[in-house]
């Protein structure tokens, strides 16, 4: 099995590198953001690395840092990655073709509930991006058949993604209410690409933290722009 998926293609600028390590992919997670460079040939000068607390932050930055408290990055700068963590939790990829705005947003459930999509792309108008130029990228994650809350906690989530069984149980399309975010603030359809993996299906190529009831390991998602050749 690979050790890493370059979803890079997708956004069809040659500039633009994005992608996400597999259980494959060995050793610390600082060691798996250096490989991930060098495996999409990114040119980076640094890089950004987040403590993540499931909630709806988003940090714009145009300077590396280490360990912020934030759940998604937005930056301009085209020297620098952004990175996350995710087991189970979205990796939404963000580039504004206009502006060359990135982003790297990890959407939980807490998150998603939050609205960390929304937040991302008022980030990215708010710094001189175009709403109509965004293209996003929904990252392998839990899928709804496998994302079961519990009856105490779904009134949180919009009833129209959620599906109720005959024995009481509740599932969540967790991709879906992302995706249907990112349209109610003016994204094309177009421009969204959900991978369609699922962490907890696709055992041979993802950790889960809901399939192996433990966190066993992380994958490592980046994006980051690259520099312009002197």
């Amino acid at each position: 099995m690979p050790d890493y998926i370059d979803f890079s293609r997708w956004f069809n600028t040659p500039a633009l590198k994005a992608g996400i390590s597999t259980r494959d992919m060995n050793g610390s997670n600082s060691e798996i953001r250096q490989k991930m460079i060098k495996k999409i040939q990114l040119n980076s000068n640094g890089i950004c690395t987040a403590n993540q607390t499931h909630s709806s932050r988003v940090y714009f930055t145009n300077q590396p840092c280490q360990n912020q408290e934030t759940d998604g990055f937005i930056s301009n700068r085209k020297d620098i990655v952004l990175t996350i963590k995710i087991a189970d939790c979205i990796p939404l990829f963000l580039y504004d073709r206009t502006s060359e705005i990135i982003g790297m947003i990890h959407s939980g459930w807490r998150g998603t509930v939050g609205q960390i999509a929304i937040n991302s792309i008022k980030q990215i108008i708010q710094n001189g991006g175009n709403v109509s130029e965004i293209q996003a990228l929904v990252g392998p994650s839990i899928c709804k058949k496998h994302f079961e809350v519990r009856e105490d906690i779904v009134s949180q989530f919009p009833s129209k993604f959620v599906d109720t069984s005959e024995f009481g149980t509740f599932n969540v399309d967790l991709k879906a209410m992302v995706t249907d975010q990112l349209i109610s603030m003016g994204l094309n359809s177009k421009l969204i690409f959900d991978v369609g993996l699922c962490t907890h299906c696709r055992e041979d190529l993802f950790y889960s933290y809901r399939r192996d009831k433990r966190l066993k390991g992380r994958m490592i998602a980046v994006i980051g722009l690259m520099r312009s050749k002197a």
